[in-house]
């Protein structure tokens, strides 16, 4: 909507009589209330001052005559103003004028004239009534040709000079069905709209604006004026091309995370709030990561990747690839020494010392893998005791005692024994038990008898023993 700014005037009795102001010499004398309006940027506008009662003399005017200045200083453009008086008791009488001095022009109409001034208004008459006056600016007509919008964006529409009543009308005359007038928020009585196209807004639009004009004296034409303006739609856009590494996480411009090549268009709004299009094509480079392993026996050092290192541990690196990206090397360090191990075992007659078997004194040296991996020496000082045989022949009547034990038939015994060495001592005894004879018999005799070369003279049982031919 047009504005109508009513500015503030300061009213004061100035006695500047014959004194220059801007362009102008001040044509009234020391008495005359003098009031001084700025309409700069309102060239439709209007100002109001006084009350105020006449007093003084301009322009030549005789006494009973008394007048008021209005020195006024008018927007570009303004092509004409009209003299009003507001309040108070009329006077009486033909009621004119001047603007410097020059033809007395009726109260209440249309004075046209060009320049911003300033510019010297004077009113007089006889009477000292108090009255006040306003003043109202006619502009030209004033129109843009054309217009630029970002999407998403508002822009106004100015005019000036068209009266806002319902003969003012704003239509698209770029589609053929005033589907475009949805973008503008007045299509009726309004002398400035706003314009705020969406992304069905093609790259311009033609708005065709028509109505009456406030003043039809200075500007020419009392018939109803059309006026084109064309507005112009650009789409903000813009390209960006990013290689980016994979471990680095990439943000688009509206915030969301972008983790794979490709090409991306993003919406966003600007502080102004219009829309703006960006794309950008995205290429993630890896991030090559190699693991390695690294065994260091009989060393109390390591130099990996240019560094020294002088306990186990996990060695992380990081170079850059051709590409630029990190190029990660995870190196477990093992940091060993190889073992000395001495041993000394006693066995019988054969041992089985790490898979190997051995049947005789030696020393021993056997070189295996920690498990670190590293190489451990095991020497061992072997003594092998021989187990002993012994073989024996005993032969015994009806039993023997062989080793603690009784045997009552002939057979071939094994005993088993440590020796003070801790081996077997093996003694086989080959028995032999040859059995007693018993003979009965029956001697009768008369008062004596020879038995077994003994002489007996009684009954008796006479026991005797011999040994036989086997010992028993």
């Amino acid at each position: 909507m047009h504005l109508k700014r009513a500015y503030l005037l300061v009213a004061c009795c100035l006695f500047l009589s014959g004194i220059s102001y801007g362009q102008f010499v001040n044509p009234c004398d020391s008495a005359t209330p003098t009031f001084y309006v700025d309409l700069t940027g309102n060239p439709n506008g209007s100002a109001y001052f006084g009350p105020v009662k006449r007093a003084g003399l301009c322009c030549g005017v005789t006494s009973p005559d008394r007048c008021i200045l209005v020195i006024i200083t008018l927007d570009s453009n303004t092509v004409g103003l009209r003299f009003n008086i507001a309040s108070g008791a009329v006077p009486p009488g033909a009621l004119f004028y001047q603007i410097g001095c020059g033809p007395q022009t009726k109260v209440g109409d249309y004075y046209c004239l060009s320049g911003a001034g300033p510019h010297a208004i004077t009113f007089c008459k006889p009477g000292n009534n108090q009255n006040g006056y306003s003043i109202t600016a006619v502009s030209r007509l004033v129109t843009p040709d054309s217009l630029r919008v970002n999407l998403g964006c508002s822009i106004d529409l100015n005019t000036i000079g068209f009266r806002e009543d319902t003969s003012l009308q704003w239509n698209d005359i770029t589609s053929g069905t005033k589907e475009y007038n949805k973008f503008l928020s007045c299509t009726t009585s309004c002398d400035t709209v706003s314009f705020t196209p969406d992304s069905t807004a093609p790259a311009f639009i033609d708005y065709e604006v028509c109505g009456y004009l406030y003043d039809t004296a200075c500007i020419g034409t009392t018939a109803r004026v059309c006026k084109t303006i064309r507005v112009y739609v650009d789409r903000l856009r813009d390209t960006v091309t990013i290689a980016q590494c994979e471990n680095i996480p990439y943000y688009l411009p509206d915030s969301t995370l972008a983790d794979s090549s490709g090409e991306y268009l993003t919406k966003i709004r600007s502080t102004q709030g219009c829309d703006s299009f960006i794309t950008t094509y995205l290429t993630i480079n890896p991030t090559k990561i190699t693991y390695d392993t690294i065994l260091i026996c009989d060393y109390d050092s390591a130099l990996v990747n240019t560094n020294w290192y002088y306990s186990t541990q996990t060695i992380v690196d990081s170079f850059n690839t051709y590409l630029g990206c990190d190029s990660v090397v995870i190196t477990d360090l093992t940091i060993s020494t190889s073992t000395i191990s001495y041993d000394t075992i006693v066995a019988c007659d054969s041992v089985l010392i790490n898979s190997n078997w051995y049947s005789s004194n030696q020393s021993i040296v056997d070189t295996i893998q920690t498990y670190l991996g590293c190489d451990s020496v095991v020497f061992t000082v072997l003594t092998i005791n021989n187990s002993n045989v012994t073989y024996n022949m005993f032969v015994a009547c009806d039993s023997a005692l062989v080793n603690t034990n009784w045997y009552y038939a002939s057979q071939t015994v094994v005993d088993s024994f440590y020796t003070y060495l801790g081996c077997d001592s093996v003694e086989i005894t080959t028995l032999t038990i040859n059995n007693s004879i018993i003979t009965y018999d029956t001697v009768v005799s008369c008062d004596s008898a020879l038995v077994n070369s003994n002489w007996y003279y009684a009954t008796q049982s006479v026991v005797d023993s011999f040994y036989t031919y086997l010992g028993c």
